[in-house]
């Protein structure tokens, strides 16, 4: 199983796909391999072996209510699932939540008891504190708007906090035996971790040469922390991020750096858009390709659909640019100018050298719109 295979593989067996939501409890075994999978060497970039850890977590809650070391494996697996940014404070919470209820299962004023109360108490706060930075940074983000669809919290609902509930009331029933006895259950499809649902708003891709790597789609702010995880340890490949240019509302996202460079550049927009259609593969044939980079850029269509000289020199235009920005970060040494770029065998489209490693944050929406 190559690298990008086995992060498919975590991503199919965390979503309904892999059977881990709803009533497919059979396949809830499979937890604990989306977590050894995440983190076998090398291990897969953030956010998944943290994805995988809350997951994980989730499955022991679910089985192990009143088993005390199960509980302290997932407060610890929760631990690891706090430290990806994109996921929210939500892990915390679990934590602080799964801490109370292992003190208060301990033998009270037991040294352990106290310990765990004092783990209890010092966790609550920090979820606390995380809760309210992490809604201030989307309410800025955001310019004041809370009902922009795009910053849904990657992991909240109704049932998370049923859960809660039954971790902290001690009940002696199993969560996976009671809940499908309410009316209540049904609501899961539609409120439960919103990173793990294909119908959830807002759906990103990283792109790169290996075309596997596009068989994921996931939020925005997860396909952010991903890019820039997989920078780390690629210091001369180059990193980008683009938005659909066409939103009415938002202003498009169109940023690159090199993985070795902490800040992001503002790009323009025609050659990094050539960039990612290059990596993508989306395109039907050349003559759309051509035709959709002059559509962004003029923001109307061609005429009577057909490649005019305008569309055929504006999209030679943003090739060179970005034949210029790539010499210009010194990606193409040993590379002759005519070798850049190469038409795609079957669909005739323009690809970009695989020597040159390229990876990106799209905007979903963008590439599949037609």
């Amino acid at each position: 199983m190559t690298y990008e295979e086995r992060r498919k593989e975590v991503y199919q067996i965390i979503t309904k796909r892999g059977g881990l939501i709803g009533t497919h409890w059979a396949q809830i075994s499979r937890a604990p391999e989306a977590y050894k999978l995440a983190k076998q060497d090398p291990p897969l970039p953030d956010p998944w072996p943290q994805l995988a850890a809350y997951r994980f977590a989730r499955t022991i809650l679910k089985k192990a209510v009143n088993e005390i070391e199960k509980l302290k494996k997932a407060a610890l697996l929760m631990k690891e699932a706090s430290e990806a940014k994109s996921i929210g404070p939500l892990p915390l919470i679990y934590r602080a939540a799964i801490l109370h209820r292992i003190s208060s299962s301990l033998q009270n004023n037991s040294e352990e008891q106290k310990k765990y109360s004092r783990l209890a108490k010092q966790s609550f706060r920090i979820a606390i504190e995380r809760t309210q930075a992490w809604y201030l940074s989307l309410y800025e983000e955001k310019g004041g708007d809370f009902d922009n669809e795009d910053y849904v919290a990657p992991v909240s609902g109704f049932y998370n906090m049923l859960e809660l509930i039954a971790i902290l009331s001690r009940s002696e029933e199993k969560l996976y035996e009671i809940l499908p006895e309410s009316n209540l259950f049904a609501w899961q499809n539609f409120y439960d971790d919103e990173i793990f649902d294909e119908r959830a708003p807002s759906r990103w891709l990283i792109a790169g040469h290996d075309a596997g790597l596009m068989s994921v789609m996931i939020p925005r702010e997860t396909a952010f922390e991903e890019l820039n995880s997989r920078a780390q340890t690629k210091p001369n490949a180059l990193f980008f991020r683009l938005s659909d240019n066409k939103n009415p509302v938002r202003m498009p996202i169109c940023e690159y750096r090199l993985g070795d460079d902490t800040r992001w550049q503002q790009g323009s927009y025609g050659p990094i858009l050539l960039l990612a259609y290059c990596l993508a593969g989306t395109m039907s044939d050349f003559g759309t390709m051509q035709k959709e980079i002059y559509r962004r850029r003029e923001k109307k269509q061609s005429d009577a659909g057909e490649v005019t000289d305008a569309i055929n020199n504006h999209f030679r235009q943003q090739k060179n640019r970005l034949k210029e920005l790539l010499k210009e970060l010194e990606l193409t040494k040993g590379i002759e100018d005519r070798d850049i770029f190469f038409k795609d065998p079957q669909k005739k489209i323009l690809r970009l050298n695989p020597r040159i490693e390229v990876y990106g944050a799209i905007d979903g929406d963008m590439l599949f719109r037609w």
